[in-house]
């Protein structure tokens, strides 16, 4: 929620969705972009950079405690199949 609430506020006040070419509306073209110029222009402004680093940093937390759990899921399955085939013999 974090992400949404700072990265999502910044891109509808200050990109022109006009200018992203989308593929789910080719029914439905999207008229010329008002400014095809200033998508460029935010993509080098400090602020998106800074956006950008805070998106990257919560997107590895969020991968590196999903390996974490994936891991310790992985350890409990080991040794549950370890305790099921011992019990069997």
């Amino acid at each position: 929620m974090e992400l949404v609430h700072t990265f999502q506020p910044y891109i509808i006040e200050n990109l022109d969705y006009q200018a992203v070419s989308r593929q789910r509306v080719e029914d439905h073209p999207l008229p010329p972009a008002v400014e095809p110029d200033r998508l460029m222009e935010v993509l080098h402004s400090r602020e998106f950079r800074n956006l950008l680093t805070q998106k990257w940093t919560i997107s590895t937390d969020l991968l590196n405690q999903h390996r974490t759990m994936l891991e310790s899921t992985q350890s409990v399955i080991r040794i549950l199949q370890s305790e099921m085939g011992e019990g069997e013999g």
